[in-house]
C-alpha cells in the first residue's frame, strides 16, 4: 500500500528533478520526472495539480481551496493509495 507521505515524497522527489531539468535544457532528457507530470495529467485537473503542489509546498489555501481539496483532490490521493485499486490496476494493465 502506498502511503500519502510515501506519494508526496515521490512527487516532491520528481517535481525538484523536473524543476532542475527546466532551468538546465542540456540535461532535459525523458526522466521519472515527465512520467509524473503525465501520469498526473491523467489523474487530475490542471487546478487540482495545482492544488496538489501547493499542498505537498505547505502553501495555504483559501476557504474555497481548502473545501475543494478535502472533498474531491484527497479522496483521489486516498484511492490512489489504496493497496486493492494498485493491485486491481497492475493485474488490469497486464
Amino acid at each position: 500500500m502506498i502511503s500519502i507521505q510515501d506519494l508526496e515524497k515521490s512527487l516532491t522527489s520528481c517535481l525538484s528533478r523536473n524543476i532542475q531539468l527546466q532551468a538546465d535544457p542540456v540535461r532535459a532528457a525523458p526522466s521519472r520526472a515527465v512520467d509524473l507530470d503525465v501520469y498526473l495529467d491523467r489523474l487530475f485537473s490542471p487546478k487540482q495539480k495545482e492544488l496538489i503542489f501547493k499542498k505537498r509546498d505547505g502553501i495555504a489555501f483559501t476557504k474555497t481551496e481548502r473545501e475543494y481539496y478535502s472533498r474531491t483532490v484527497r479522496k483521489k490521493l486516498e484511492a490512489i493509495a489504496s493497496e486493492e485499486v494498485g493491485q486491481i490496476a497492475k493485474n488490469l494493465i497486464r
